[in-house]
């Protein structure tokens, strides 16, 4: 009797050892599950972070010009003035020469208000390297941040800004300026390089120069031009006009659509950059 009471006795403490056994392999099993989930989850996190942060920084679909320049910037009038006042020059998408004062500048017409009407803010695009994007973000004029990060929502923004009434492009006055009148050249000029041409009512520039007239010059001439003028011999450039929707006899590379200016000693199928635009 007393071997059978042992027998079943033992019989049950193998169950209850069995079962505690089992239960630890589950716990094992459970706790050995949760961080493959969590890394996956995590994983996956990371893949949609980068890929927003890549859109944010690539709108309109645009690439970064090469893997030092990776940072595509907004700024107005006065940053770019900022750029040039403090040393930062535009340069070419193969030159990484420099990249703590220099930037790429950013000219595809998707992006908005790129040039804008005359009478209007316009806005300048460029690219940079994250040390010259981290010098900008804290610099700041009349209380005003000026360099902006040109992501998705900004310039969703500055689409969505109410244009001025003043936005009609002021066309050249061809007939006139031949005649002495330049009042229809009266303004501020820019290139795609950054360059301003400040253009006076008396006829004085920005550059020290002051613009001379030529009679009938779109007679005598593919182009229609004058002369900017030092009083020195030697000290003359001549300024090529472009109405809007006249087109370079040689190619043309610029915006039809608005009036140009070019400044240059010879023709030529000019780059894109050359080209002012009216500000």
């Amino acid at each position: 009797m007393k071997w059978k009471i042992s027998g079943w006795i033992l019989v049950v403490l193998l169950i209850l050892v069995s079962c505690k056994s089992n239960k630890e392999l589950s716990t094992q099993s459970t706790s050995t599950a949760k961080p493959i989930i969590n890394n996956s989850t995590t994983s996956q996190s990371n893949e949609s972070t980068q890929s927003s942060s890549s859109t944010e920084q690539n709108p309109y679909g645009l690439k970064a010009p090469n893997n030092v320049y990776t940072y595509l910037i907004v700024t107005n009038t006065k940053g770019n003035e900022y750029l040039k006042n403090n040393g930062y020059s535009a340069v070419l998408k193969t030159d990484t020469k420099n990249p703590n004062q220099s930037f790429i500048l950013e000219n595809s017409t998707l992006l908005p208000n790129i040039n804008d009407a005359y009478g209007t803010q316009s806005y300048m695009y460029f690219w940079c390297s994250s040390e010259v994007k981290s010098v900008l973000a804290n610099v700041q004029l009349d209380d005003a941040i000026i360099f902006f990060e040109a992501n998705e929502d900004y310039l969703n923004q500055l689409e969505n800004t109410p244009t001025s009434s003043t936005s009609i492009q002021e066309d050249l006055d061809i007939e006139a300026i031949n005649n002495g009148d330049i009042a229809s050249l009266v303004g501020t000029w820019q290139n795609g390089t950054g360059d301003t041409l400040v253009i006076n009512a008396d006829g004085t520039t920005n550059k020290n120069q002051t613009i001379h007239t030529i009679k009938d010059s779109d007679k005598t001439s593919k182009i229609p031009y004058a002369s900017l003028s030092t009083g020195e011999m030697g000290g003359s450039t001549p300024i090529g006009f472009f109405k809007i929707g006249f087109e370079n006899p040689d190619g043309d590379n610029s915006d039809t659509t608005k009036p140009r200016l070019i400044l240059a000693q010879q023709g030529g199928a000019y780059p894109a950059e050359n080209y002012y635009y009216r500000q």
